[in-house]
């Protein structure tokens, strides 16, 4: 099984700063409506968000690390999951297409994630790896069978 790259570890930490943004604006304009109210949201906020990041950023890094996909003949297996472990494996003659999705941040790393659409199952997504490894695992995955 191979690791997800160094830079994939940048990326999720990026979405988390984005997402404690996003999480700090809606909190000041839910509970700004007074002074008792600004106090309270001053001493909830910086306790709140002090424990949630250091939570998240340890479970980030744990879940990077159990993230590992593999790629043989017969198909793909992806392992992820840090709490709630989940193997996945999608049997190339399963496959109907498979596609490439990147941002700017991930492609500022060379980084993408390949969605692989199956019979039955729907879609599967693979995140945070190089584009030249999902460009050669799309490859494998829906070249001609005779």
């Amino acid at each position: 099984m191979k690791n997800l790259p160094p830079n994939a570890e940048t990326v999720f930490c990026v979405y988390l700063v984005i997402l404690y943004f996003a999480y700090t604006v809606l909190f000041f304009i839910v509970f700004i409506w007074g002074f008792i109210n600004l106090i309270l949201y001053i001493i909830i906020e910086v306790f709140g968000l002090l424990v949630y990041c250091v939570f998240d950023f340890v479970l980030l890094k744990k879940y990077y690390k159990s993230y590992k996909y593999s790629c043989s003949v017969r198909g793909v297996s992806i392992m992820k999951g840090y709490l709630l472990k989940r193997k996945i494996t999608v049997l190339k003659d399963k496959v109907l297409y498979a596609e490439i999705y990147s941002n700017p941040l991930q492609r500022h790393f060379s980084l993408c994630s390949l969605g692989i659409f199956c019979a039955g199952t729907g879609r599967v997504l693979l995140s945070q790896i190089y584009s030249l490894e999902a460009i050669r695992i799309r490859e494998a995955l829906c070249e001609k069978r005779d």
